[in-house]
């Protein structure tokens, strides 16, 4: 993904799994990794992990589904 730039808030798509929605939670730009959560949010738990910049394909709004 390099075209487009990701903050903090925006949902994003993964390469390996471009069939779900994550949200961004942090960018550190100069280690080239962001923290993302599952989007939507379930009621329980969306545990955050650390995935490249470059693993990035596809940026676009968090909007809540219904």
């Amino acid at each position: 993904m390099k075209n487009k730039p990701v903050h903090q808030g925006d949902c994003v798509r993964l390469q390996d799994s471009a069939a779900h929605l994550y949200q961004v939670i942090s960018v550190q730009e100069e280690g080239g990794i962001c923290w993302v959560r599952q989007w939507p949010l379930r009621p329980k738990s969306n545990p955050v992990f650390p995935v490249t910049l470059s693993h990035i394909c596809h940026v676009e709004a968090c909007l809540l589904p219904g």
